[in-house]
């Protein structure tokens, strides 16, 4: 989903951001994938020549026409809000939403409505808004800003039934859709009249009413974090969230070569019945001297459903953590002043060669293996030479620690804007527990410019860029997050926030952890 492009700081059409997806892998099994261009429904000739080839995306229940009035929806399972997708079983993926209103507004005035969607931002998804098939907005929970998007009149049947359609985009187990309220902003005398516009709705032109994928599977595991050599549990529960019964249900774990799962040969059911749920489990051996990062597990599952065969599928994520922080490091940060721009194509701590100046470093109390205390922690710079990496761009990595302590601290510092996000912290007796981390803006003091209030560990009147000196002050902050300080550290796992600053890309960099 191509959400715009960047703010163009350096008119070098740097800050734009491609549309369409430019790479992909499928983690949990390794087929060959093969590309093919899907067009418009319908091609030239457009199942829906009111609302144009625009209107909508790629997504199955577009391209079948969930979105519009008259869609036959009686066999979908009915919720109320806000929903919690885990709750009822539910993987992250894909899920629909629809409902209908009506209303009676008062001739002679104008009373312009809204559609308002609140949630908790910790919940991670993005949500697609189509009013009597019309896509109005799109909404981002956990970035924001915006909670209330106009429902234009015409558009909007200000005398009659509408048809709300929201398609929900869940990253993680937190998704679902939170609360839903039609918005008065105000109450007019007057107004002009505005004409309805024309708003064809389902008809079989779209097909068949297609199957939505009732069935689904969660999995988990006892060992998200993993050394290699031990073998996990895995366990999964395949649920039944439709209004029928499914048949010849075949569950089988798909992981990494190399790796060897008990059942090796499909889980199978005769069958689930509407609305309930069956559990499934493996062991996995999981093999030594695996590279660190993030492996996937695949439960594939197939059944039939109404005489017509169906398939979906869960995963589950393994981490292999980097023996420490440094062993990831993959952003230089820091050069010299007299080799500012040290190679061809450098992109530096911001993705345009902007750095902190190794000297200007030293000078503030951060030259290379300097101790600093934040929050009663003593965390320490990286010992590296400029011009190398010297730090992690936060993207999900797990590095191993240990020991015992009430904090957990960080030097650390974004660059182009104040981010946040979610880490994980995981101890030696399985338990894990989640932390908000924030980084300042490396360009900004604390508190200024929307940065947070934190530690100013250094701050240096100028920063390199690959032409010279720039004379504006950047900084280096510190923060501390509370952990158990009863239980034994094994590993953390960083905020998934952006592993790169090429086209000038946000980012949030960590440079040391410590307890």
């Amino acid at each position: 989903m191509n959400m715009g492009h960047d703010e163009d700081y350096s008119p070098n059409d740097s800050y734009k951001s491609p549309r369409g997806i430019r790479t992909a892998i499928l983690l949990g099994a390794t087929p060959a994938i093969q590309w093919k261009i899907q067009g418009s429904v319908g091609g030239e000739t457009l199942f829906d020549p009111v609302r144009g080839p625009m209107n909508i995306g790629g997504l199955y229940g577009e391209r079948h026409g969930w979105f519009l009035a008259g869609y036959p929806d009686r066999n979908w399972r009915k919720v109320s809000l806000p929903d919690s997708w885990s709750t009822a079983g539910l993987p992250p993926g894909i899920g629909w939403y629809r409902t209908e209103f009506s209303l009676q507004l008062p001739t002679g005035t104008d009373v312009p409505i809204g559609v308002q969607i609140n949630d908790d931002p910790s919940r991670h998804y993005r949500a697609l808004i189509f009013l009597n098939g019309w896509m109005l907005g799109i909404y981002i929970n956990d970035l924001g800003p915006q909670h209330i998007f106009s429902l234009p009149n015409g558009i909007l049947n200000p005398n009659g039934s509408n048809t709300l359609a929201i398609a929900v985009w869940g990253e993680d187990a937190s998704a679902g859709l939170g609360s839903v309220s039609l918005y008065q902003y105000g109450a007019y005398a007057g107004g002009i009249p505005v004409v309805p516009v024309s708003s064809p709705g389902w008809n079989g032109t779209w097909g068949a009413p297609g199957l939505s994928n009732d069935l689904a599977i969660n999995l988990s595991s006892n060992l998200p974090v993993s050394i290699g050599g031990q073998t996990a549990k895995i366990a999964g529960t395949v649920t039944n969230a439709g209004s029928s019964a499914v048949q010849s249900v075949k569950v089988a774990l798909n992981v990494p070569s190399g790796w060897t799962v008990t059942p090796s040969s499909p889980i199978e059911f005769p069958a689930i019945p509407p609305g309930t749920s069956v559990s499934v489990n493996w062991s996995v051996q999981i093999p030594s001297g695996l590279t660190p990062g993030q492996y996937q597990l695949a439960a594939i599952t197939s059944y039939m459903e109404s005489g017509t065969s169906n398939s979906t599928a869960g995963t589950v994520a393994l981490q292999v953590p980097y023996p420490n922080l440094a062993a990831a490091f993959d952003n230089a940060g820091v050069t010299t002043n007299a080799n500012t721009n040290p190679s061809s194509g450098f992109l530096g701590f911001d993705g345009i060669g902007t750095t902190y100046s190794a000297e200007g470093l030293t000078a503030a109390g951060l030259s290379p293996g300097a101790t600093v205390q934040v929050g009663g922690v003593t965390l320490t710079w990286p010992d590296v030479q400029p011009a190398q990496p010297d730090n992690v761009l936060a993207d999900g990595q797990a590095f191993l620690i240990s020991g015992q302590s009430s904090q957990l601290g960080f030097l650390l510092a974004s660059n182009n804007a104040s981010l946040a996000g979610t880490g994980t912290v995981y101890y030696t007796d399985g338990s894990s527990a989640s932390f908000e981390l924030v980084a300042g803006n490396f360009w900004y003091q604390s508190g200024q410019n929307g940065n947070p209030v934190e530690t100013q560990v250094a701050a240096v009147n100028y920063a390199n860029y690959p032409t010279g000196s720039s004379g504006h002050t950047v900084y280096v902050f510190g923060v501390t997050v509370p952990i158990d300080s009863s239980k034994t550290l094994q590993a953390v796992v960083l905020p998934k926030v952006r592993g790169s600053v090429a086209g000038y890309q946000a980012a949030m960099h960590i440079f040391a952890v410590g307890h």
